[in-house]
């Protein structure tokens, strides 16, 4: 059995090492312990901005943190990691990568206007998808393609001549 993992645009497999059961070694565990601690911190990230926000101050007051403690408590001992699909190893089309940068873009610019930290992934995610299905987006991205294909068209023509 193998997993997958994306970068930048380029699909690579891995052995999968771990199943349900697996008895962990202690480095395994501290690196369980450590991903569990940043997941939550990345995902409780919004909350901090808006409660400073809310204040009008720069740090939180204590009644704010406390409020805040209670809150990541239990979030934390709710939480549990999810299974996340393994990327398409499909090609995209030129169109599809051009869809895919603008609504990141936008996706990045809506979350730093309205407070969302870059490390909340699962708020990114879903601006992402939101981003991707905006009508004006996609047409964007296809007449930017389309001028790409015109430059290279032309510079492919100068080079025969």
């Amino acid at each position: 059995m193998t997993t997958m993992i994306r970068v930048k645009q380029h699909d690579f497999h891995l052995p999968c090492r771990f199943a349900t059961g697996h008895v962990c070694t202690e480095a395994e565990a501290a690196a369980l312990q450590q991903m569990f601690a940043e997941n939550i911190r990345n995902n409780i990230d919004s909350w901090v901005h808006k409660a400073i926000a809310q204040s009008g101050r720069r740090i939180l007051t204590q009644a704010q943190h406390d409020d805040l403690q209670a809150r990541v408590w239990d979030y934390a001992s709710e939480y549990q990691f999810k299974v996340r699909a393994a990327p398409k190893a499909t090609a995209r089309t030129p169109v599809e990568q051009a869809i895919d940068e603008l609504a990141m873009n936008k996706a990045l610019t809506e979350a730093q206007l309205t407070g969302v930290s870059s490390e909340d992934t699962d708020t990114i995610a879903l601006l992402l998808e939101k981003h991707r299905r905006d009508p004006h987006l996609v047409e964007r991205a296809r007449d930017m393609v389309e001028q790409w294909q015109e430059v290279a068209a032309e510079a492919v023509k100068d080079l025969v001549i």
